[in-house]
């Protein structure tokens, strides 16, 4: 009929023409494109006698024709996806609160694929669904906040989604997948939808779905896209939980600097206040001063290497004592189990043990060639006792005025938890500490 027309119209006017149109060929019904070129012929006299023309069968050029439109949709729908996608990164990149990446997710997806509702939920242990959020349209409610069982809405689809395969389904009522638990999608308005999964470590986490209330035909391009944001959206959910992981430990860590360097300082102003006393001479008193810093800095060297968690009393009283008992062992011997101190009662008790191996060295046990000192300790009911006994030095007088080691015993009963029990033996100073473990 096209070529009658076209034929018709040429005689009428005397135009040439070219058309193209398509034929059923009759031995084969094969379906063809034909393209036709003809031009008007006139007799001697100049009136129209007839057509001149060429049939061409182009059904190859017009099926490459074809391919190619097909490819370059394709690359334009590529495009405009990879456009997207970045503007979905952009948005997520400035967000590092999870609630506001999903809002924010299922809200752009939502509009791009313009459907009723989109959102996110974790799966439970138990197949429990906890819908995270949601972006809905206005005439379908919000499911945020909602918990769903899993296996209400078909073994095909728990069975699909626990082994990482996405589900596209045009109508939940009709689709065999879904069909037998349709009640349960009815429950939430749903008819057509798409569910991109996410399985970690062999288990079910996390579901990103949308949903339409009416059926619809999904395209490829729609559950790619899908896929798509889904994966960007669970990166930038674990950045941002990594994210507020990281900022919260530097928060704390902050905090524990801050406490660590005050008490530090209000220990070394205690030191400095009771070595710089009236009566005592400068020199003395730097060296003085002098000892203690090391010492404070020695049970700090120790908490350091523990990350002040906390610190192994046998290792505080070595670093504390290794000044004073040269070879370690010779004349200081420790004894006890294991047991572990809080920092702050480290701290105290290494300054405690410092003020008693100075005494010793000045006035008592370790001023005399043959004496020595005994450090036991015993652990019981979350409870350290520990004796410092010292023997073989002078005759033990009981001083008239406390000196520095005194005040500083008596002055570190706070962080001890008890005063130090000092008693001045005739054979030898003898000093008893009760404090927490941990």
């Amino acid at each position: 009929e096209p070529a009658i027309v076209a034929g018709a119209h040429a005689m009428e006017t005397g135009e040439p023409y070219q058309i193209e149109y398509r034929i059923t060929r009759p031995i084969d019904g094969q379906e063809r494109w034909l393209r036709v070129r003809s031009s008007v012929q006139v007799d001697d006299k100049g009136r129209r006698a007839g057509l001149l023309g060429v049939v061409t069968d182009i059904t190859e050029a017009k099926a490459a024709d074809a391919r190619i439109g097909a490819d370059r949709a394709r690359l334009a729908e590529l495009e405009r996806r990879r456009a997207y996608l970045l503007e979905i990164a952009d948005a997520l990149r400035l967000l590092d609160d999870p609630d506001e990446i999903l809002s924010t997710t299922s809200r752009m997806m939502g509009e791009r694929l313009n459907v009723g509702r989109m959102g996110y939920a974790e799966v439970g242990e138990d197949n429990a669904v906890h819908v995270r959020g949601d972006w809905t349209a206005p005439d379908l409610p919000s499911l945020a906040g909602a918990r769903f069982r899993l296996d209400d809405f078909g073994p095909t689809l728990m069975n699909y989604l626990r082994r990482g395969i996405d589900l596209a389904v045009d109508d939940v009522k009709l689709d065999p997948r879904t069909a037998s638990s349709y009640p349960a999608y009815e429950a939430i308005q749903v008819r057509g939808l798409i569910v991109v999964s996410l399985v970690r470590d062999g288990r079910l986490a996390a579901l990103f779905y949308a949903h339409e209330p009416r059926p619809r035909a999904w395209s490829r391009e729609d559950v790619a896209l899908m896929e798509d944001v889904a994966s960007r959206t669970w990166a930038a959910l674990a950045r941002a939980r990594v994210e507020r992981q990281a900022g919260e430990r530097q928060r704390l860590l902050i905090n524990e600097l801050n406490h660590r360097v005050k008490n530090t300082l209000a220990t070394i102003q205690s030191l400095v206040h009771q070595t710089l006393r009236p009566g005592v001479a400068i020199p003395e008193a730097r060296e003085r001063l002098t000892e203690r810093l090391l010492a404070l800095s020695a049970a700090h060297n120790v908490l350091t290497r523990e990350n002040w968690r906390g610190a192994e009393l046998g290792e505080i009283a070595r670093e504390a004592l290794r000044p004073y008992d040269d070879p370690l062992g010779s004349r200081i011997a420790l004894e006890g189990p294991s047991a572990r101190l809080a920092p702050h009662v480290a701290l105290a008790l290494s300054m405690a043990l410092h003020e008693l191996a100075t005494n010793a060295v000045k006035y008592g046990a370790l001023a005399a060639g043959g004496g020595c000192v005994r450090v036991r300790w015993a652990v019981a009911d979350g409870f350290m006792d520990l004796d410092w006994k010292e023997s073989g030095g002078p005759t033990v007088t009981t001083p008239k005025t406390a000196g520095f080691g005194t005040r500083l015993l008596a002055g570190l009963a706070g962080e001890l938890g008890a005063p130090a029990d000092i008693r001045y033996d005739p054979g030898g100073v003898r000093c008893r500490v009760r404090v927490p473990i941990v």
